[in-house]
């Protein structure tokens, strides 16, 4: 797997409509009412890399060239992913993002919630405005899906004995599903056929619940003032994520009753922490979820292989590489 060149060859790659983004989510991320504007202005530090941007356009000129409907595409993805970053960081009383305060320690959980539901509402009234029933479809239909994946995860918040297909099952509903929607709208809005269109989705469901699983790893192992963003807190709330799963079908008796102690607790010290950690070490727990999400982002690529001229698919290997190298 190619990675001369990184994310940041695929950004100059769509310079143009980045910039056209940009623009779009600035007038986007504004209110009328004062103490609103402030809120939207702060909450569009949790844009990052805009990775699922870089896709849609990348992908776009894959298949025929990204126009001002790849560009609303783009923001409404963005938004739809920053209010699910408000709502996860109320859900897992999580305090730091993008190393600053989380909206809901800068304000409050009530008006953290809120502000989540104004970026979904104008993430959809633009959706709307690139005037394709299917994209309406398929991303309301997104939105819908990763809230039901947030919702049995709760459900199942301080269970060790959450299962990997259970699991699976959950990122990608949280996660994959808003990648798997963007991907297939890129193609469909830029005329692909309906071979290509299919491929892209099934790429975008891979590759998503590859970055989940790393981001699980992240949790865990990722040092705070690189990843930006609290730690430790799927611990802390008793979600079982990929490396946990392994970990506790590895241990004995004994160990395996702390960890699970911890997992149904209603907390944990930063010692706790420190032991889980030590214990994911020791068992190769985290080694084995990286090598588990390297299969599913070469099971990304082996859906597009073939279909693309080897150029395009060198970015597409340069993307792909990026998620599983990621640090934040």
């Amino acid at each position: 797997m190619t990675t001369a060149g990184g994310i940041e060859q695929s950004y100059r790659l769509v310079k143009p409509q980045m910039e056209a983004l940009d623009g779009l989510l600035e007038e986007l991320l504004t209110a009328d009412v004062p103490c609103v504007d402030e809120m939207l202005k702060y909450a569009g530090r949790y844009s990052g890399k805009r990775l699922r941007p870089v896709l849609i356009f990348l992908i776009a000129e894959m298949c025929g060239g990204a126009g001002e409907a790849h560009v609303r595409l783009g923001a409404v993805v963005e938004l739809i992913h920053m209010a699910t970053l408000v709502h996860d960081d109320v859900l897992d009383r999580a305090t730091t993002r993008r190393n600053h305060d989380s909206v809901n320690i800068r304000w409050n959980n009530k008006d953290a919630i809120l502000l989540g539901d104004i970026m979904f509402a104008r993430a959809i009234r633009l959706l709307v405005s690139i005037g394709n029933m299917h994209a309406l479809d398929r991303l309301t239909g997104a939105v819908s899906i990763i809230c039901e994946g947030e919702i049995q995860q709760n459900q199942l918040s301080g269970d060790p004995g959450v299962d990997f297909d259970t699991y699976r099952q959950i990122i990608e509903r949280k996660t994959a599903s808003l990648y798997a929607a963007g991907c297939e709208l890129a193609a469909l809005l830029a005329g692909a056929d309906e071979a290509l269109v299919q491929a892209f989705d099934r790429f975008g469901m891979s590759l998503g619940t590859a970055f989940q699983i790393i981001d699980d790893c992240l949790d865990l192992t990722g040092e705070e003032d690189v990843v930006g963003k609290s730690l430790g807190t799927d611990v802390r709330n008793g979600k079982m994520t990929l490396p946990l799963i392994h970990l506790l079908s590895r241990l004995d008796d004994q160990e395996r009753a702390e960890i699970e102690a911890l997992i149904r607790g209603d907390d944990c010290s930063p010692d706790d922490i420190a032991r889980v950690r030590e214990l994911l070490q020791v068992h190769g727990s985290v080694a084995h979820a990286l090598g588990l999400a390297r299969s599913y982002v070469e099971q990304s690529l082996a859906t597009l292989r073939g279909l693309l001229p080897p150029r395009d698919f060198g970015v597409v290997e340069e993307l792909a590489a990026f998620v599983l190298e990621r640090e934040l």
